[in-house]
Protein backbone atom coordinates (compact mmCIF):
# COMPACT_ATOMS: atom_id res chain seq x y z
CA UNK A 1 0.00 0.00 0.00
CA UNK A 2 2.90 2.20 0.76
CA UNK A 3 4.34 1.85 -2.84
CA UNK A 4 1.39 2.41 -4.23
CA UNK A 5 0.83 5.95 -2.37
CA UNK A 6 4.44 6.49 -3.58
CA UNK A 7 3.59 5.90 -7.37
CA UNK A 8 0.38 7.94 -6.98
CA UNK A 9 1.63 10.97 -5.57
CA UNK A 10 4.59 10.34 -8.11
CA UNK A 11 2.24 10.59 -11.32
CA UNK A 12 0.03 13.10 -10.10
CA UNK A 13 2.62 15.68 -9.40
CA UNK A 14 6.19 15.59 -9.49
CA UNK A 15 6.63 17.99 -6.39
CA UNK A 16 4.99 14.94 -4.74
CA UNK A 17 7.80 13.28 -5.41
CA UNK A 18 9.56 14.25 -2.01
CA UNK A 19 7.01 14.55 0.56
CA UNK A 20 5.70 10.98 -0.54
CA UNK A 21 9.68 9.23 0.13
CA UNK A 22 10.03 10.98 2.97
CA UNK A 23 6.48 9.07 4.04
CA UNK A 24 7.34 6.31 2.94
CA UNK A 25 11.14 6.03 4.36
CA UNK A 26 9.95 7.32 7.65
CA UNK A 27 7.27 4.37 7.88
CA UNK A 28 10.07 2.16 7.08
CA UNK A 29 12.55 3.76 9.65
CA UNK A 30 9.75 3.49 12.30
CA UNK A 31 8.68 -0.11 11.63
CA UNK A 32 12.53 -1.62 11.51
CA UNK A 33 14.35 0.75 13.94
CA UNK A 34 13.22 0.27 17.62
CA UNK A 35 16.20 2.18 18.54
CA UNK A 36 14.42 5.15 17.15
CA UNK A 37 10.87 4.74 17.88
CA UNK A 38 12.19 4.03 21.28
CA UNK A 39 13.99 7.28 21.38
CA UNK A 40 11.65 9.45 20.23
CA UNK A 41 8.99 7.96 22.78
CA UNK A 42 11.31 8.93 26.05
CA UNK A 43 12.32 12.33 24.56
CA UNK A 44 7.96 12.39 24.73
CA UNK A 45 8.32 10.92 28.45
CA UNK A 46 10.83 13.24 29.31
CA UNK A 47 8.58 16.22 27.89
CA UNK A 48 5.71 15.44 29.36
CA UNK A 49 7.68 14.70 32.92
CA UNK A 50 9.28 18.70 32.62
CA UNK A 51 5.95 19.84 31.73
CA UNK A 52 4.34 18.08 34.71
CA UNK A 53 7.13 19.48 37.09
CA UNK A 54 6.34 22.96 35.53
CA UNK A 55 2.30 23.22 36.21
CA UNK A 56 2.71 21.86 39.35
CA UNK A 57 4.66 23.67 40.73
CA UNK A 58 7.74 25.93 39.36
CA UNK A 59 10.21 25.34 42.35
CA UNK A 60 9.96 21.71 41.66
CA UNK A 61 10.43 22.61 38.19
CA UNK A 62 13.97 24.15 39.67
CA UNK A 63 14.54 21.62 42.00
CA UNK A 64 18.33 20.34 40.53
CA UNK A 65 17.42 16.59 42.15
CA UNK A 66 14.41 16.48 40.11
CA UNK A 67 15.93 17.87 36.91
CA UNK A 68 18.93 15.23 37.50
CA UNK A 69 15.63 12.84 38.23
CA UNK A 70 15.06 13.49 33.91
CA UNK A 71 17.68 11.11 33.51
CA UNK A 72 16.44 8.07 34.73
CA UNK A 73 13.62 8.07 31.90
CA UNK A 74 16.41 8.69 29.68
CA UNK A 75 18.45 5.70 31.11
CA UNK A 76 15.04 3.43 31.05
CA UNK A 77 14.43 3.87 27.36
CA UNK A 78 18.07 3.97 26.35
CA UNK A 79 18.10 0.19 28.30
CA UNK A 80 15.16 -0.81 26.39
CA UNK A 81 16.57 0.58 22.86
CA UNK A 82 19.93 -2.02 23.85
CA UNK A 83 17.68 -4.89 24.60
CA UNK A 84 15.81 -4.87 21.24
CA UNK A 85 18.75 -3.73 19.05
CA UNK A 86 20.45 -6.81 20.23
CA UNK A 87 17.62 -9.07 19.26
CA UNK A 88 17.28 -8.10 16.40
CA UNK A 89 21.66 -8.78 15.58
Amino acid sequence: MCKAIYTYATYICPRWHIAARFVFLSQVIFMQAPSVRLGILGGIAVVFYFSILYFSNKALFLNPGLQWGALVIYLVFMYQAAVADCKLH
